[in-house]
């Protein structure tokens, strides 16, 4: 475990669970909070090289590109291996902590080793979101159908209204702020 002063959340769901949203909603309430935070992602380097690519924002077309990601994902862990993926993880963190950053939110957990490895390394506060609408989801791909398998995790359920769901995210994490 590292000795450090930052906080690590971590969101695990299936696609179109809402982990955007509720580390939008994490973020919010840690500006409420003054908390200098940020989000980081294990995959957001791949998905950047990829949307600069195709000349696109990250979130630009992210249904029509998922599957290049997914591939592109599989491709780094299959030839650098899961343990330069998980470090290239902790060296993003480390930045933001340089930064001054006290509070990252990581919204990509798809895997058990993933939110293993921010529990065991820096002792984060793992959430799962889950949805009717994701749970309706027909992609077979393992960083859809892994996220149950991680534990250990408050559980969220992202089925009713917007402010519903932002309400439970913030009761999950405020007493870990």
């Amino acid at each position: 475990m590292r000795n450090r002063e930052i906080k690590v959340i971590g969101i695990a769901g299936r696609k179109r669970a809402g982990k955007s949203t509720a580390a939008t909603a994490i973020l919010q309430l840690a500006e409420s909070f003054q908390i200098p935070a940020g989000r980081i992602g294990f995959a957001e380097e791949i998905k950047g090289l990829i949307a600069e690519a195709f000349d696109l924002t990250a979130h630009d077309c992210k249904e029509q590109l998922r599957p290049v990601y997914q591939v592109a994902c599989d491709t780094y862990k299959t030839i650098r291996g899961v343990s330069q993926w998980l470090q290239n993880f902790d060296d993003r963190c480390d930045a933001a902590e340089a930064k001054g950053y006290e509070l990252v939110v990581v919204d990509d957990v798809r895997f058990p080793y993933e939110a293993n490895h921010l529990r065991e390394v820096w002792s984060a506060h793992i959430i799962r979101v889950v949805s009717e609408e994701s749970n309706d989801s027909v992609d077979t791909h393992p960083s859809e159908n892994n996220t149950e398998f991680i534990t250990e995790a408050d559980v969220i359920e992202n089925n009713g209204t917007l402010a519903e769901f932002r309400t439970a995210v913030k009761q999950a994490v405020e007493e870990y702020l």
